[in-house]
């Protein structure tokens, strides 16, 4: 077997099974689990179905990008698939517009009429989303908007 496709296979099971602990530990995030971002005593118990590292994960995947964490799960499912089958890969340009895709929706989610939607107790855009909508809060917010709808196209 080449050494190089044996490496491949083996990254390309790691992505696997690192968007199964992801999603795992998403699904079943609890926002009083401990994690980086909050403090917690030694009495506290773990609700996240994946333990105590799949509440630091959860936690801190919603706390960078908030409802688009979940995105990262096919991502790294993507990642996963193109090792197996490496013809199967996006070109560039691909990747710059579902960058900047992603980026408008984490932003659109810290506007103030998505403040009370969420999914599996996650709201928001996480740290990345609200640094970007100060930035477009800063621009001016018709602007902004102009922008944001500007860039979803």
């Amino acid at each position: 077997m080449n050494g190089n496709k044996l490496f491949r296979e083996i990254l390309a099971f790691f992505f696997l099974f690192f968007s199964l602990l992801l999603s795992i530990s998403l699904f079943t995030f609890w926002p009083n689990d401990p994690g980086f971002n909050s403090v917690s005593g030694p009495a506290v118990g773990v609700h996240n179905h994946a333990g105590l590292i799949g509440a630091y994960l959860a936690g801190l995947f919603v706390d960078l990008f908030g409802l688009g964490s979940f995105l990262w799960i096919f991502l790294f499912l993507y990642l996963a698939v193109i090792l197996f089958r490496p013809l199967s890969r996006l070109k560039w340009w691909n990747w710059f517009g579902i960058v900047l895709c992603y980026l408008s929706i984490l932003t659109w989610l810290e506007f103030p009429w998505f403040k009370h939607f969420s999914c599996f107790r996650i709201s928001g855009g996480g740290f990345l989303g609200n640094t970007l909508f100060k930035l477009c809060i800063s621009i001016y917010v018709y602007g902004a908007q102009l922008l944001l709808s500007f860039l979803l196209l």
